[in-house]
């Protein structure tokens, strides 16, 4: 009798504490890693920018902003290349997936330089730590690795914690931003309902232009020229803007500008326009004779400017030839 009742009790003791250990929450997955699961119950992922309107090939920098929200210490393992540990999602207005560009892959000033160990298949890696509370951040920029048109997007996150394992962590936020058509600070839009009649000619335009340049207004050569064709004529501006990206030929643009601005060593002590010879019915090219002295230093040049106008727009200084006239 006493066994049954010790029976009995063993009995009623385990059905008091199964349903709490089968609730139990299981603290390490199928290896025995706690680690995957503290990762997974723990780390959260926001994505972090600074802005969100950008213009045409600006740069833009996104941080993944990785943060032990529980209380372990939880270790990461990102790889490089960036893109195993770190990838984006990014929709068009329309819904629609864009797909990275292979080109843009694997650049340099995307990865985290200091401490390489590689793993077995010889893939640099490192091991982080995140106490609780603790955030690490990685900074990727969206351009490298995208072909952004202007437009507008969303953008979301994927976080891969440790490679070793299947895991793949989705950001709590969504970015949404805007990219715009790059205007030059050089272009000058005509007023509107301006029309050809209404401003200088050809020939107008190259005497104003030259007449700035000697009054010491040349901070009005910019109302006369486009710059962006004006530059070629320069051989010491021009090669370098060839070779620029569109976001570094603004700079060279306005290093031009400056150069226009400072007037020459030579300054402009006379000059007469000869003649005006239309080429097409939107180009014109216009002879200048000009006198150049510094001190006992004179020179004439023949300058032929060449000026091209859009439909509906002014007349607008494109190139220039200047030769030195023999006398």
């Amino acid at each position: 009798m006493g066994a049954r009742r010790f029976l009995h009790f063993i009995l009623m003791l385990l059905a008091g504490f199964l349903p709490t250990l089968l609730m139990a929450e299981v603290d390490t997955d199928a290896r025995g890693d706690r680690n995957v699961n503290d990762v997974n119950r723990n780390i959260k992922v926001n994505l972090w920018l600074e802005k969100t309107v950008f213009k045409e090939d600006e740069p833009i920098a996104i941080l993944f902003r990785i943060t032990n929200a529980g209380h372990r210490t939880v270790r990461l393992y990102p790889f490089t290349p960036e893109e195993r540990s770190f990838q984006f999602e990014v929709l068009d207005r329309n819904g629609r997936e864009l797909g990275d560009d292979p080109a843009r892959r694997f650049d340099p000033d995307d990865d985290v330089l200091e401490n390489h160990p590689a793993d077995l298949a010889g893939d640099r890696t490192r091991e982080i730590q995140l106490q609780p509370g603790e955030t690490f951040e990685r900074r990727l920029y969206l351009d490298r690795h995208y072909d952004l048109k202007p437009g507008e997007y969303r953008v979301s996150g994927l976080f891969l914690p440790d490679a070793r394992h299947d895991i793949m962590l989705r950001t709590v936020n969504r970015l949404k931003l805007r990219i715009e058509k790059r205007t030059s600070p050089f272009v000058y839009d005509d007023a509107e309902h301006t029309t050809v009649e209404a401003g200088p000619d050809a020939e107008e335009t190259v005497y104003l232009f030259l007449s700035a340049e000697m009054a010491g207004k040349t901070e009005k050569y910019l109302k006369y020229v486009d710059l962006r064709k004006f530059i070629l004529s320069y051989d010491m501006f021009a090669r370098q803007y060839l070779r620029s990206s569109k976001q570094q030929q603004e700079v060279v643009l306005q290093r031009f500008a400056e150069y226009l601005k400072s007037g020459p060593t030579d300054p402009l002590r006379r000059f007469r326009i000869l003649r005006s010879v239309q080429e097409t019915p939107d180009r014109m090219r216009v002879d200048v004779l000009a006198l150049r002295s510094s001190g006992s230093y004179r020179v004439e040049y023949m300058y032929n400017y060449y000026l091209d106008r859009a439909p509906g727009s002014q007349w607008k200084i494109t190139s220039v030839v200047a030769a030195v006239q023999n006398k």
